[in-house]
Formats: C-alpha cells, sequence, structure tokens
C-alpha cells in the first residue's frame, strides 16, 4: 500500500481537517475532503417547522506546517498514522430489479495493521444518535489466521455497541457487511438527520449511523483510503461522497471523519456552479457542489448558487476553505418539515416532504449550516454527545445568519428585525427559561421546548456580547473579532472549549471577571437580557414590552407519543375542545405559534371513530418580559 511521506502528510491533514487555513499547498495532492451533534449537529429554531442540527466532530484540526513546529501548551498533538484503512462502498440493486436502482450498501474495510488483542474492540457504533438507530447488522470479520469470532457487547450507558475480539488478532482485518436504509414514518419522533435514507433514485445518509468504526483517539491518525464500487448499477448511478469529489479518495485524519461524512449514490443530480479550486487526476475540483435526487419543488439550481456565493462570503470572514463543500438535498417528513444537519465540509438540508417549499424557507437553514464549518466549540463527555456547547454552536450560528443575511443584503432589513424579534418572543415566553443548559440537554430529543433554547439562548448571549464588548473597547472592536478569533484557534489546532472562549474574552474585549460572569448566569438558566441599542446596525432601537408566556395545555411528549396527555382543564387547548386521551393526527404551526404571540395552533384529532380540529392559542394567562425591537419609523414588525 503506497505511504505518504511526513510532510506531505501532514499537509493532508491539515488541509483535511483545517478548512481555515490560509495559502496551504498541497503537494500531489488526489481527491480529498472533510469537517456533533444536532443536531446540525442543526440544528431547532422553529421544531417541528425547522430543525438543525450540528454534528459532532470527534476530530481535532491539525496544525499546518506554516505554524512553528514546537506544540503549544494548549495545541493538540497528532500522531502520524501507523495504521491504513480502506473502504469500499458498493451499491446494491434489489435482485432482477427492472432499474438497478441502488437499495442497500455493501460495506467493506481492510485495516492494516490489525493491533486488537483479545477482549478488545474492535469496532463500536453508538446504539442511536439524536433518535436515529444506528446500524447494527451482522458483521464478518477475517485476518490472516483466518475467521476472527467476535462477541457484541450493548452499554446503554455509554451509548455504544461494541464488536470484541475473543482472540489477538493478526495480520491485516477484514470486515464485511450490508446497510440498508432506514424505514421511516411520519408518527417518528423528531430525530438528527444522520439516517440513511432511500431518496427517489438511490440512497442518502452519513456515516454516523452506518458505520461502526475502530475506538480511537482524535488525536489518532490513520490513512484512509475510500472508494466507491459502482459496478452494480452501471452507469446509471453515480456516487458521491464529502470526502472527496471523484468516486475515490485518500484522506489523512482521525477515524472518527468517516462518521462525519455523507455518503449518496444513485440516479442523481450533481451540480458544481462557479470557482474551480484545481484540477488533480482529471478531477475538476470545484469550490462548492449540490446533489439532489428526483425535481425538489424549488429552483436547487438557484439554492446552490446563492449557497455558493454565500460560502465564498464566509470564507472572507472567517478565513478562506481550501476544500469543496457538498450541500446535498433531501425531501425530510411532512410533519418534520424543513431542517439540516452539519458535517465535515458537508450538510445535508431536508425540505418539507409534500406542499411548498421555497427559497426563502430553505436559505436561511442552509446558512445556519454553512456557518457551522467555522465557530466550533468541542467539548467531549462521550461519543457523539456534546457537553455543554450547543449554547455556542447553535447560539453563534443563529446570530450569524441573520446578522449576515442582512450584512450581505440577503434579506431587507424588516425581514431580519421580524426574525430578531421572533427569536426574542420565543426565548422569553419559553417555559423552560431558567433550565440550565444541562437540563435543556437532558431533554433535548423529548422536548421541542428544550431543543429551541440553546439556540435562542446562545442568540440572545452573543447578541448582549456584541454590544458589551462594543462599549468595553469604544466600538474598536466587535463580536465578529472574539469569533474570528476563536476560529483561528480551531483552525491551528489549538484548544477550543469554553474555558478558552472565555480567556480569550478576557484578553481585550471583556473584563475577565464580566465574561465569566455572563456564561455563568446564562448557562445556569438565569434570563439573559440584551443590551438595548442597535445590534444590527440598522437603526434599532429596543423596547421592553410584556409577552404571555407560551402554554401547550397538555403534556409536551404527547407530540412523541400522538395521544394527549395530562391536558390542564383551564388551558385553552381544553376550552377549545381538546380532550385527554385525544390521537394526534396532525399538528401545524407549532414552532411559528411559539415565536408569535398571536399564532394559533392547528390539530386534527382522533376521538373514538371520529375526527376533530381543534385551534388555539398556546398562551397563558402569564405575562412576562419581553423585549422586541422597532425600527426608528416606530414601526414594531413582529
Amino acid at each position: 500500500m503506497p505511504t505518504f511521506d511526513a510532510k506531505t502528510a501532514m499537509l493532508r491533514a491539515a488541509a483535511m481537517l483545517n478548512p481555515t487555513l490560509p495559502g496551504t499547498r498541497l503537494p500531489g495532492l488526489s481527491p480529498l475532503l472533510l469537517d456533533s451533534r444536532r443536531r446540525r449537529v442543526g440544528f431547532w429554531s422553529s421544531w417541528p417547522q425547522t430543525i438543525s442540527l450540528m454534528v459532532l466532530i470527534l476530530l481535532q484540526p491539525v496544525s499546518s506546517l506554516l505554524s512553528p513546529p514546537a506544540v503549544h501548551a494548549d495545541q493538540q498533538p497528532m500522531r502520524l498514522a501507523n495504521t491504513a484503512f480502506r473502504i469500499v462502498l458498493t451499491p446494491l440493486p434489489e435482485p432482477e430489479a427492472h432499474l438497478p436502482i441502488p437499495t442497500s450498501l455493501d460495506i467493506r474495510y481492510s485495516v492494516d495493521p490489525c493491533d486488537v488483542r483479545e477482549g478488545e474492540a474492535i469496532l463500536t457504533i453508538p446504539l442511536e444518535i439524536g433518535n436515529v438507530p444506528t446500524n447494527t447488522s451482522t458483521l464478518e470479520f477475517h485476518d490472516d489466521h483466518g475467521s476472527l469470532q467476535v462477541v457484541t457487547q450493548k452499554s446503554e450507558i455509554h451509548n455504544e455497541l461494541s464488536w470484541i475480539a475473543v482472540r489477538d488478532c493478526h495480520g491485516i482485518l477484514e470486515v464485511n457487511f450490508r446497510s440498508y436504509p432506514r424505514n421511516v414514518s411520519e408518527d417518528m419522533p423528531p430525530a438528527a438527520s444522520v439516517d440513511l435514507r432511500l431518496e427517489d433514485g438511490g440512497l442518502l445518509g452519513s456515516g454516523a449511523s452506518i458505520l461502526p468504526l475502530p475506538p480511537s483517539k482524535s488525536s489518532e491518525m490513520y490513512d484512509i483510503i475510500f472508494e466507491c464500487d459502482t459496478s452494480k448499477v452501471g452507469a446509471f448511478a453515480t456516487c458521491v461522497s464529502s470526502l472527496g469529489p471523484g468516486i475515490k479518495a485518500r484522506v489523512f485524519a482521525p477515524i472518527s471523519v468517516l462518521a462525519n461524512s455523507i455518503f449518496a449514490a444513485g440516479n442523481m443530480t450533481v451540480l458544481s456552479l462557479g470557482q474551480v479550486v484545481n484540477q488533480t487526476d482529471g478531477v475538476w475540483h470545484y469550490h462548492f457542489r449540490c446533489t439532489w435526487f428526483g425535481e425538489p419543488p424549488f429552483d436547487a439550481i438557484e439554492l446552490c448558487r446563492m449557497g455558493e456565493k454565500l460560502y465564498t462570503q464566509l470564507g472572507a470572514l472567517f478565513g478562506k476553505p481550501l476544500q469543496q463543500y457538498t450541500l446535498s438535498l433531501r425531501r425530510g417528513l411532512a410533519r418534520r418539515g424543513h431542517g439540516g444537519t452539519a458535517f465535515v465540509q458537508a450538510s445535508i438540508v431536508e425540505y418539507h416532504a409534500v406542499g411548498d417549499a421555497s427559497l426563502a424557507d430553505l436559505f436561511p437553514i442552509m446558512a445556519h449550516e454553512l456557518i457551522h464549518n467555522w465557530p466550533l466549540m468541542t467539548e467531549m463527555s462521550a461519543r457523539h454527545v456534546l457537553d455543554n456547547v450547543l449554547w455556542f454552536t447553535e447560539g453563534v450560528a443563529t446570530y450569524y445568519t441573520w446578522l449576515l443575511l442582512f450584512r450581505w443584503n440577503y434579506v431587507k432589513g424588516k425581514v431580519a428585525v421580524q426574525e430578531l424579534n421572533e427569536i426574542s418572543i420565543a426565548y422569553f415566553t419559553n417555559p423552560h427559561i431558567h433550565w440550565s443548559d444541562r437540563k435543556a440537554q437532558d431533554h433535548f430529543w423529548q422536548d421541542f421546548l428544550a431543543q429551541d433554547l440553546p439556540y435562542q439562548r446562545g442568540f440572545i448571549y452573543f447578541l448582549r456580547l456584541n454590544s458589551l464588548i462594543q462599549q468595553h473597547t469604544n466600538g474598536t472592536k466587535s463580536l465578529d473579532d472574539a469569533v474570528r478569533e476563536f476560529a483561528r484557534l480551531r483552525a491551528n489546532n489549538y484548544r477550543h472549549d469554553t474555558s478558552r472562549w472565555l480567556e480569550l474574552l478576557g484578553v481585550g474585549f471583556l473584563p475577565p471577571d464580566e465574561a465569566y460572569a455572563g456564561y455563568r448566569h446564562m448557562i445556569e438558566g438565569g434570563r439573559v437580557r440584551p443590551e438595548e441599542g442597535d445590534p444590527l446596525g440598522v437603526g434599532l432601537e429596543m423596547q421592553l414590552t410584556w409577552c404571555r408566556r407560551f402554554e401547550l395545555g397538555f403534556d409536551v411528549a404527547s407530540l412523541t407519543t400522538r395521544n394527549v396527555t395530562n391536558l390542564s382543564r383551564s388551558s385553552r387547548a381544553a376550552e377549545a375542545g381538546l380532550r385527554d386521551g385525544d390521537q394526534i393526527l396532525a399538528i401545524r404551526d407549532l414552532g411559528a405559534s411559539l415565536r408569535n404571540t398571536t399564532k394559533t395552533l392547528a390539530m386534527e384529532v382522533m376521538r373514538g371513530k371520529t375526527a376533530h380540529s381543534v385551534i388555539f392559542l398556546p398562551r397563558s394567562e402569564v405575562a412576562v418580559e419581553c423585549y422586541l425591537w422597532y425600527l426608528q419609523d416606530g414601526e414594531i414588525t413582529a
């Protein structure tokens, strides 16, 4: 198997994992590329209408050789690869199908060398990721001594399934298994967009839910060789991965990059517009590309064009990326609406399966996912679990989505102010506003109000922080400067966690005690109040008013079970005719009603054998402080 010299290997790793490094040149570069949770890891601003998740990035960026050779105290040392990991994906059609549309994936690994000892885990995979069950199909193992027997070990506490070797592994390990698309239905609970789905002509999903991987530390590097074998589907289909522009790619990275990549196979549109980065081995490397199956109910070409333009602008603000970005579009569930999830140098944006899907709806979601490519915070407590960083990753993405869309004239001032006020209403009227960040994360997938908190609270935190920085520095600095510096730390493999963020703020931006106190107040569930002034720079003034608290009127778990429970008799839902035990058939405008104090909620329920329509305003009689902004003409846009 060919090898890299050390310098080339480190340059490849830097280019793969540091999309913001300026001026890096890659000698003899073959096609390659790369990048939480939120689930985006988005990642939830108006669930179920909009879900955005940042999938957890379990890798640490590698220092480019442009940095000093000595490792700084808070830099993450990386080890050169001593293990080659080859993965071959073969899309398979149904036997005797009229058209060779891929309906499953045959997956083969080759790991050289295999140094797993008896009783150690060969491969592991999370049991579930954001309500998405993962691939637990039968795996076959062979090494130089023949068949390698394993036992599976499931840990609910660690959310992990492991394949344990019953003897030492020798030589080259070969693994073979099959992955099938997830069967989805409208009655499923909200979930991250990480699953493998059968699309209109093929398959699309992420490695997170289908690829068991060797347990390893983020500092352990692998020589990863990827190939998609299209021999079973012929000229009818093609393959796309976010690892590179062709059906083959070679990357030097932590093994977790495979979990945080997307893969697609089938009869799809692959569109690259605009800038060509370079050409290697006859493959054109475009700056930005989009993929989709079938015919989306919106102008996908225009969305791709807008995405590439925004991606270029984001690179100018936060640091120019060196690799291609892959935006994949797919149908979502009708009940769940639009949403998105960010991966390594890629994202999946889901559009409503029925009804209209406009560019105005989808562009902010796409923008949110693109922003995740730069300012990220990493603090790990367990594999595929973010520990107290959603307030940053989702808050900063929400903040910059609307600030930059206005700053760069994608939306008009009135639209930006309306969005600002809707987020403010959703935050200040959220009945969970005083939940700690930890409690909100513990209930993230069970309670849509808990899902919203990191987005709303983080947004208001950064809005306030920008005002405080400008006040403290007499207008010479803004949040942009702090976030740019934090993104640079990540890009150059420096520590980029909460403590580093607070250290950064305390040097040249805010007094250290003030930076820490503001963070603790927010993370512990304190009400975050914005500063007076003009947060978007469009001539705004803030007004303190009173808004009625959001009140669903029944147990929020009913939205998942689809059966109404614990209905409050004094609620407006009960007054409108809802009853305990009603089966929920459909619910409309849930997210919109959280963001607008006059928006009603419409439900279709089944009681016995009779269908009923219930419409009510999900607001209590309790009024809470609410901060809104208005333009200089005095008009409040909310």
